[in-house]
C-alpha cells in the first residue's frame, strides 16, 4: 500500500490516477491524524509520498514521526 500526506488536492488528485494506473493502493490523508492512520496500518504501507510544506506539522516532522513508528518505512 502507499500513503500520500499532502495538503494539495491537485497534487492529491495526480498521485491517484498515476498509481491507480499500475495498480497500486493510495490513501489520502491532509488531517493531523495522520500518523495515527499510518500506525494502523504500517504493516500494509510499504511506501509514502510525503509533502514536505504541509501545515500543522512540517514535513520533516512528520517523516520523524512515521519512522518513530515504522523505523524502515520508505518514504519519498
Amino acid at each position: 500500500m502507499v500513503i500520500m500526506i499532502d495538503d494539495e488536492s491537485g497534487v492529491r488528485r495526480t498521485a491517484k490516477s498515476t498509481l491507480e494506473r499500475y495498480r497500486c493502493t493510495l490513501s489520502l490523508r491532509k488531517t493531523e491524524k495522520r500518523i495515527d492512520l499510518f500506525a494502523c496500518f504500517r504493516k500494509m504501507i510499504r511506501v509514502v509520498l510525503l509533502g514536505m510544506t504541509i501545515p500543522v506539522m512540517s514535513g520533516e516532522e512528520t517523516f520523524r514521526k512515521l519512522r518513530a513508528v515504522k523505523p524502515d518505512v520508505r518514504v519519498i
